[in-house]
């Protein structure tokens, strides 16, 4: 998964009942494929790239 081009699953996604597990598998490839970004959640909201000041 490219995390520049498209942002990870919802963490309210389910995978057989536990949330969060599709999230960080999406993120873990990512990380695994050297195409992580940071993301953080304030203002906005989920998966707002974190843009150096």
């Amino acid at each position: 998964m490219d995390l520049t081009k498209a942002f990870p699953r919802s963490p309210r996604i389910t995978v057989h009942g536990v949330a969060m597990v599709a999230r960080t598998a999406d993120k873990a490839r990512a990380d695994a494929s050297g195409t992580h970004v940071d993301l953080i959640d304030f203002e906005e909201g989920h998966d707002v790239p974190i843009r150096p000041s």
